[in-house]
């Protein structure tokens, strides 16, 4: 493996870490009391986060803020589905998956 690609695995595991920390500590702040919903959430987003961050380095620069804003709109619906197991509640679900994944991508900017 060259280094381009071993910095580009450094990326995306960093990106994976961030982002489990920082939906983990959105939980906390949501006061989620089911542990179900945490080991739930590290699990959506081993799928969905990692998806992502491969799936972009495909992409044409010139259409990287928008194949990226698709992609997190999918990504909330799914992680939605996901919560939804749990919840029993797809509004509350939605809630839950806006809240984390607008937290993960606004704060991902800073840590990243």
């Amino acid at each position: 493996m060259n280094e381009a690609h071993q910095i580009i695995i450094y990326f995306i595991l960093k990106a994976l870490l961030i982002t489990i920390i920082i939906e983990l500590l959105v939980l906390v702040v949501l006061r989620e009391k089911n542990y179900k919903v945490y080991i739930l959430s590290v699990f959506l987003n081993l799928f969905t986060n990692l998806s992502l961050n491969v799936g972009i380095q495909f992409v044409n620069p010139k259409s990287y803020f928008l194949v990226v804003g698709i992609l997190e709109v999918l990504i909330v619906l799914i992680e939605a589905c996901g919560y939804n197991i749990i919840y029993k509640n797809y509004k509350k679900s939605l809630q839950v998956a806006v809240s984390c994944n607008i937290m993960s991508f606004l704060l991902g900017f800073i840590f990243l």
